[in-house]
């Protein structure tokens, strides 16, 4: 097969009339040039972005020491109503929440009294002593 040295590489097929190809124009530039010309007829103000207010780490360590805490008691809460859980299972499981405990009073100090989570935290613990205590007592026994 034979090239053509007369051939352009790159030519434009179905070109603007009026358009000059040359070896640096092509159909981009032609583009450009076209909404070089046009004008903008309206314009309209953007409004500014909204500020937003970020988690700081603290509350966000508070707030996934909550979670895991609250995961763990409706996993305790399941094994209590499933007859076929042991209370050994059980009691490892209330260890587990105890570990826990100490976990959200670590991450409720650092939080602080005036933050809403800080009550939640503390529900979460008072809940963890009373299961504690209810075990203790032996009222799963019954």
């Amino acid at each position: 097969m034979k090239i053509d040295p007369n051939l352009v590489i790159g030519n434009m097929v179905n070109a603007k009339p009026g358009s000059t190809p040359s070896a640096t124009a092509g159909v981009f530039e032609d583009m450009l040039q076209g909404i070089e010309k046009r004008q903008v007829n309206t314009s309209m103000p953007v409004q500014g972005a909204s500020p937003i207010e970020l988690i700081a780490p603290h509350q966000l360590g508070a707030l996934t020491v909550s979670e895991q805490a609250l995961e763990m008691l409706e996993e305790y809460m399941n094994a209590l109503s499933d007859p076929q859980c042991s209370l050994k299972s059980v009691a490892s499981m209330l260890d587990d929440l105890g570990a826990m405990k100490a976990r959200i009073g670590q991450a409720g100090h650092a939080v602080g009294a005036h933050d809403p989570l800080s009550s939640i935290m503390k529900e979460l613990v008072s809940t963890i002593e009373s299961e504690e205590v209810r075990f203790g007592r032996g009222d799963m026994l019954g």
